[in-house]
């Protein structure tokens, strides 16, 4: 089973984000990640959830592997305290 990360933020620029988020790719998959989902908020566009699918242990070593509060912060992120949340998926369900 994998674990999965889901990271809530709001940024003041998602193009940057965005640059910065696709510029650590390579360190994701070396450290298990196996690919996500980008959402963002219908109404306040600012507001980014990021869902990624990881082996198990990756996604705590590629948030502890760097600084990644202030790269957040220095590309104009807001508000990630407890952005960063860490879920095992339990089952699937039909619709």
């Amino acid at each position: 089973m994998a674990d999965y990360l889901m990271v809530r933020l709001r940024t003041t620029n998602y193009e940057q984000w965005y640059k910065l988020f696709t510029g650590c790719a390579v360190e994701r998959k070396a450290l298990g990640c196996k690919g996500g989902m980008i959402f963002r908020d219908t109404v306040e566009i600012d507001k980014v959830t990021v869902l990624l699918m990881w082996e198990h242990a990756g996604a705590r070593q590629f948030i502890n592997s760097f600084d990644i509060k202030n790269a957040l912060e220095q590309i104009g992120v807001l508000r990630h305290d407890q952005a960063f949340e860490y879920l095992d998926m339990v089952e699937m369900v039909a619709s």
